[in-house]
């Protein structure tokens, strides 16, 4: 094996002989969204080890995560983030790789801080994969079903109901399929509109 090579455990594959990150947290695609939801519901639940960690921390009533409405939230937030850091990490590194080394040897020449180069030659190097990222994640988080409906199955009071969880609700819960596919429409035309807001508003910031 290559010496170079770092192996970083709990899901994660490291860096090869030329550093770059091969595969971060594969969950997100290889690993069933099911699979993952149950993991975390488990260690979440009350006997779960995230309180068994605020226990032994010496916190003598932990939450109830999946009881409480405003706590509710952040097993699947929780969960969001650790599926899709990985990826983003892997194309933010394939951006970064991009960048002209000659910028910052110019930037040495003008003797630039390293703050400076961070914030006007990287920042506006890489803001095309931001907005690509942007635009990915925030269809992902509109589109978010599995997390939801394994872990909480909703909420009665709709603490933690997504979009998607109220379409398949009304579809297959209530038989209300003209009423589903009319808010399916409704997601659709939301979705659109962002997109092309965030399309409109790139030429502001975004360098190509």
């Amino acid at each position: 094996l290559d010496k170079r090579r770092i192996v970083i455990v709990a899901g994660f594959q490291g860096i090869n002989k030329y550093d770059d990150i091969t595969t971060l947290g594969r969950g997100g695609s290889d690993t069933s969204a099911v699979a993952l939801a149950a993991v975390f519901k488990f260690m979440f639940r009350d006997d779960g080890v995230i309180n068994s960690i605020l226990l032994a921390l010496g916190i003598k009533n932990p939450p109830q995560w999946f009881v409480s409405l405003q706590l509710n939230k952040i097993p699947i937030i929780v969960m969001v983030i650790w599926t899709a850091v990985g990826y983003e990490l892997v194309i933010y590194m394939s951006a970064l790789q991009s960048v002209p080394a000659s910028l910052y040897e110019a930037a040495d020449i003008d003797r630039a801080t390293g703050m400076q180069k961070f914030f006007y030659i990287t920042l506006p190097m890489v803001s095309p994969t931001t907005f690509y990222l942007v635009i990915v994640r925030m269809i992902a988080v509109f589109k978010i079903f599995s997390s939801v409906n394994i872990m909480t199955m909703g909420s009665p009071s709709y603490a933690n109901t997504s979009m998607v969880v109220e379409i398949y609700g009304n579809a297959f819960g209530s038989y209300k399929f003209g009423y589903a596919a009319a808010q399916s429409m409704v997601l659709f035309v939301l979705i659109l509109v962002i997109t092309l807001l965030n399309f409109w508003g790139q030429k502001k910031w975004v360098h190509y």
